[in-house]
C-alpha cells in the first residue's frame, strides 16, 4: 500500500477541545495517511443495493496489487439518509509497523439520477428519494430503483476506523 499512501494526516487542524482526555492522550498512536489516488474520484452506483459492490470495484481498479477488499456494513444507508459515501475496510498492515489498517472513504453524493444536486431538480429527486427510502417497508425495491453518484473528498489508510471523525 506504501506506493498509494501520501502525507501523514495532521492533527493541527483538530479541535481537540472537543476529544475526551482519553481521546488527545491516544492521539499520539493514530497513524492516518492519506490517499491521494482516491481523492476527488467519482463513484457511480447504478442501483444504491450495488454501493458496496461498486466501492470495491473502485478499489480493485484504482490498487494494483492483489488484496481481498471485503465491506462489512451496507453503505447504502448514509446514501440515502446523509447523501454521503462512507465506507471503512480492512486493508493491507503497515509495512512499517506490521499494524492491521483500514482504508477509511467518505464524500458527498454529487448527483442523483444522473442530475447534479446543486440544481433545483436535482434537490427534488434527491428529496424524493429519501422521501420513498423513509416510506417503504420493501426497501429493497426502492434501493433497486435510484442511481447516485459521488466524489470521494477524504481517504485514508489508517489504523483507527474513524479517526479526525
Amino acid at each position: 500500500m506504501a506506493p498509494f499512501v501520501g502525507a501523514r494526516v495532521a492533527v493541527d487542524g483538530l479541535d481537540l477541545e472537543k476529544l475526551s482526555a482519553e481521546d488527545r492522550a491516544a492521539l499520539s498512536r493514530v497513524r492516518a495517511f492519506e490517499v491521494p489516488a482516491l481523492l476527488d474520484v467519482s463513484v457511480d452506483i447504478p442501483r444504491t443495493l450495488e454501493a458496496n459492490r461498486e466501492a470495491i470495484a473502485l478499489l480493485h481498479r484504482t490498487f494494483s496489487f492483489p488484496f481481498e477488499w471485503k465491506l462489512e456494513r451496507p453503505i447504502f444507508g448514509a446514501l440515502h439518509k446523509h447523501t454521503m459515501l462512507m465506507f471503512a475496510c480492512e486493508a493491507p498492515e503497515d509495512e512499517t509497523t506490521k499494524q492491521p489498517m483500514c482504508l477509511v472513504v467518505r464524500g458527498p453524493v454529487t448527483h442523483v439520477e444522473g442530475v447534479a444536486l446543486d440544481t433545483p431538480e436535482g434537490k427534488a429527486r434527491l428529496e424524493r428519494v429519501q422521501r420513498s427510502f423513509s416510506a417503504t417497508t420493501d426497501f429493497r425495491a426502492t434501493l433497486r430503483s435510484f442511481s447516485m453518484r459521488a466524489r470521494i473528498e477524504k481517504a485514508w489508510w489508517t489504523n483507527v476506523q474513524a479517526p479526525f471523525a
